[in-house]
């Protein structure tokens, strides 16, 4: 069946402006995991703008050596979409590539590798920004939704409370959660303004950085329009 229209939502947004909704409660749990998600979402929603495209070029009615038993997926021809290069076909297989193995640290594989790509092999430096504060999110993002048991306790030898993952000390170091005395679950640590607010920040640098390396074309440049971050807030 030949659909009348496609359409490819912008997930991304979507969950970035939910995110940013919580962020104003100072929801830093919540804000935390859907802002990570928007971050994933983005490297869906290019990989499916890509694919799209690498569809159409091989598979519209005006292709001449389509094979003969290709899909019927595009009634129409839309010459836009034959601009796809292969520049951006890379990136679709490096990207898929990383999604396929789900290794440990795959969504910020993706991120890297997607910079190596966009800038000639130059190589991100994981220790500076975006990219450092962002594995940083994606940790206390994984701890959340994989939360463990623990123990904590007040240590005299402690200027406040041990047993608390390693980083709520950065944070607190960071200035992005207060420091703490009692013995509360590090979950209401990180529920405050500050802490959404870091992590709406981080997401937002992240993605945007990502944005601005990807190829100057009419293809990217269109998926751009569409992956402003705002746009459904």
């Amino acid at each position: 069946m030949i659909p009348e229209r496609v359409s490819i939502p912008n997930h991304s947004a979507a969950l970035f402006g939910r995110a940013k909704k919580s962020s104003t409660r100072g929801a830093g749990v919540s804000t935390c995991i859907l802002a990570v998600s928007a971050a994933e979402a983005f490297t869906h929603d290019l990989t499916e703008w890509y694919k799209f495209c690498a569809d159409h070029k091989s598979e519209c009615a005006n292709n001449k050596v389509k094979g003969f038993l290709s899909p019927d997926r595009f009634a129409s021809c839309f010459s836009i979409l034959h601009k796809y290069t292969s520049s951006e076909n890379s990136i679709l297989e490096k990207i898929n590539e990383i999604e396929s193995k789900r290794e440990r640290g795959s969504l910020l594989n993706k991120y890297l590798e997607l910079h190596a790509m966009c800038k000639k092999g130059e190589k991100a430096d994981k220790g500076a920004n975006p990219y450092q504060d962002f594995s940083l999110l994606i940790k206390i993002r994984n701890d959340i939704v994989h939360t463990k048991g623990e123990r904590i306790f007040i240590s005299s030898a402690a200027s406040g409370i041990d047993g608390y993952p390693w980083f709520i000390e950065v944070l607190s170091k960071k200035n992005i959660i207060p420091k703490n005395k009692k013995l509360l679950s590090w979950l209401n640590l990180i529920e405050n303004k500050s802490f959404s607010e870091w992590s709406l920040k981080t997401v937002e640098e992240i993605i945007e950085n990502a944005v601005s390396m990807l190829p100057k074309t009419e293809i990217s440049e269109l998926f751009k329009s569409e992956a402003w971050l705002h746009k459904n807030a």
